[in-house]
């Protein structure tokens, strides 16, 4: 299953002409600046409405599956804007997803999660990239595939508005993270933010980290199996790869197990029916042969006292 770590750096009060953003490094308390200057990742004209943009990050001697920008509203005065880079760090790990409910319409549902690792703390990284084994490094993503997991919202779908958010951006604005910022009470709209920007940065690695996440595990299931029937009836229908350009792949191997209670049909359970059968049997024959033949009901039962017995 895949796990996502997220951190977010420190808010800055950027202007036009800044081009310079700092993200953080997972698993330190530092940093590293990269400038942007293309206009599809980082849009420095001033606008009225909160922006996110996905960007891609350098190695830096570790592994980055990808990079954010978040962007708040510009200041009345179009001077200036709230901004915040993020970093994300995503893998695949080993993992069993146990489950002992199931319902008619939504199929088997989780109850437990185990994994091989432990589960890091809040922005810390789940490996050091330089010496992670080969099964264990960061899942590659690209803008492309990042673009189609936050596709802007159609008109006459929810959340529609007519900036045209895009769906993590439409989430993101809903979601009260800006609340208070712009209130008119003579602070600045970052010295609002940074009162409350603990909260309002873990709000926001929430978002991105699930919205990342819910994206991964997505990937690829309507192509590796036939869903049709039970889930113990899935076939795969993944393609076979057998020849590769490069050596740089990882193999994952998934296993389906569903487990419970169930009658089946052993020896034990053969001659168990044997028996039931013959008893039912004798009596059946019994009983048609007191009805055609004698006439006569059996004489037991009759009284109280064994009744009390039989019961």
């Amino acid at each position: 299953m895949p796990m996502t770590s997220v951190k977010c750096s420190a808010a800055r009060n950027m202007s036009a002409a800044d081009k310079v953003i700092s993200f953080p490094i997972l698993g330190s308390s530092e940093s590293f600046e990269k400038t942007i200057l293309n206009s599809q990742d980082f849009d420095s004209k001033p606008s009225q409405h909160l922006q996110f943009r996905w960007v891609s990050l350098p190695e830096q001697g570790r592994s980055f599956s990808t990079g954010a920008i978040f962007q708040s509203p510009w200041t009345s005065n179009n001077q200036s804007r709230i901004v915040v880079g993020c970093a994300v760090q995503a893998q695949w790990i080993p993992a069993e997803i146990h489950s002992d409910g199931y319902s008619f319409w939504q199929g088997w549902y989780p109850k437990e999660l185990k994994w091989a690792d432990a589960y890091p703390y809040s922005g810390q990284p789940m490996f050091n990239g330089s010496t992670a084994p080969d099964d264990m490094k960061a899942i590659a993503t690209d803008v492309g595939w990042l673009n189609m997991l936050t596709p802007p919202i159609g008109q006459g779908q929810p959340g529609y508005q007519d900036w045209a958010p895009t769906t993590i951006e439409g989430v993101l604005a809903y979601s009260h993270i800006l609340d208070g910022i712009f209130d008119s009470d003579g602070r600045s709209p970052i010295d609002v933010w940074r009162f409350e920007e603990q909260l309002r940065s873990h709000l926001l690695i929430s978002i991105i980290g699930s919205v990342f996440n819910d994206g991964l595990a997505r990937v690829g299931i309507e192509d590796a199996f036939d869903q049709e029937g039970a889930p113990s009836n899935w076939k795969s229908t993944a393609p076979t790869t057998t020849n590769t350009t490069t050596g740089n792949t990882t193999e994952l191997k998934v296993k389906f197990t569903i487990g419970g209670l169930s009658y089946r049909l052993t020896i034990v359970q053969k001659l168990a029916a044997a028996v039931l059968l013959l008893h039912v049997l004798i009596a059946l024959v019994h009983s048609v042969w007191l009805i055609l033949w004698t006439g006569e009901s059996s004489g037991c039962w009759d009284s109280v006292t064994e009744l009390v017995v039989l019961a």
